[in-house]
């Protein structure tokens, strides 16, 4: 009895492990996508959301989603991830006043934490 609730709990914990790679995975393939949209000067804006083919890296993240736009207070994983890297700023105001560069060097850190983990 005991070894079978054992068994239970390990492939539950399996189970979570497993969602728990999905998501990182997810998160880093959106955040892969969201930078190739803004990857040159000539594809990104610092001037609010902008529109293909010059955008900014909320719209970026938006389309990177699948279309869906990221609230504000509760932005998915990608979002929630470059705003904890930026002690909780919101991200299209971290793009309104920082380079290009930084811009992209922020969402590089964001995918170096994924590839790390």
């Amino acid at each position: 009895m005991k070894i079978k609730m054992l068994k239970e709990e390990l492939e539950d914990a399996l189970r979570k492990l497993n969602l728990v790679k999905e998501e990182v995975e997810d998160t880093l393939q959106k955040l892969i996508v969201a930078r190739s949209l803004i990857d040159t000067p000539e594809k990104w804006t610092s001037a609010g959301w902008g529109k293909l083919p010059r955008i900014c890296l909320a719209h970026a993240l938006c389309i990177a989603n699948e279309g869906k736009i990221f609230d504000v207070v509760d932005g998915g994983l990608p979002q929630k991830l470059l705003q904890n890297l930026i002690g909780g700023r919101y991200i299209g105001a971290f793009n309104d006043t920082h380079t290009h560069e930084e811009v992209l060097e922020l969402v590089d850190r964001g995918i170096a934490v994924l590839r790390s983990i």
